[in-house]
């Protein structure tokens, strides 16, 4: 994260996080990026992506928005590689709903 001063940790199988922890667990504000080329930047609570957020595919498309337990949840949108809105909406357990 751009101008980020909080602690970093790099998991056995290259998993690498940057931001706030609370009991050694990334809660708050961070950046987590995984092996495959996903990465999640935004909100944490107890080491789960919750809250505002934005996780970028490695296949280049983005969902922007609410975050419940590692799953998209609330409002939010998805953005194709080219930049183009794909859908913008609800989501529910992951899921776009309509």
């Amino acid at each position: 994260m751009a101008g980020f001063t909080g602690r970093k940790k790099e998991t056995r199988n290259g998993t690498v996080y940057e931001g706030d922890f609370v009991n050694d667990k990334p809660h708050g504000k961070g950046k987590m990026t995984y092996p495959g080329g996903m990465s999640y930047e935004g909100d944490f609570v107890d080491c789960k992506q919750h809250g505002k957020g934005k996780r970028k595919l490695a296949n280049g498309f983005v969902y922007e928005g609410d975050f419940v337990n590692d799953k998209p949840h609330g409002k939010g949108k998805i953005t194709s590689p080219d930049g183009t809105v794909a859908y913008e909406g609800d989501f529910v357990d992951g899921g776009p709903v309509g």
